[in-house]
């Protein structure tokens, strides 16, 4: 059996690998971010249809009127028509509710 002194991996290699992750690395964070981004604004959107629907069904069930405006914080509808209870915005943001028929708005910091 012959035995090479020479074992192990040249200082050309080794920056050659580490050049390739580097890229790798550097071409898949900004996907990364932007995939995070457009998530939060996406599970956004669904929260808010979730709200503009249990405020359709709370209006329906206790017949008001369009237009009429929601008092207090819409605990109730949050308890009883969104299962869960009160939907929590992705980016820490608060759900205003103004009347039956208008849309539900996200304000965030």
């Amino acid at each position: 059996m012959i035995i090479r002194p020479d074992r192990g991996f040249t200082l050309i290699e080794v920056m050659g690998v580490v050049c390739i992750v580097g890229l790798i690395f550097a071409i898949a964070v900004p996907g990364y971010f932007k995939f995070n981004k457009t998530s939060k604004a996406v599970a956004c959107v669904a929260n808010l249809e979730r709200i503009d629907a249990a405020i359709d069904q709370w209006a329906l069930d206790n017949y008001v009127q369009a237009g009429t405006s929601i008092s207090g914080s819409g605990e109730d509808i949050y308890s009883d028509y969104v299962r869960g209870g009160t939907p929590k915005c992705p980016e820490g943001g608060e759900y205003t509710l103004h009347a039956v028929g208008v849309n539900p708005q996200v304000t965030c910091s």
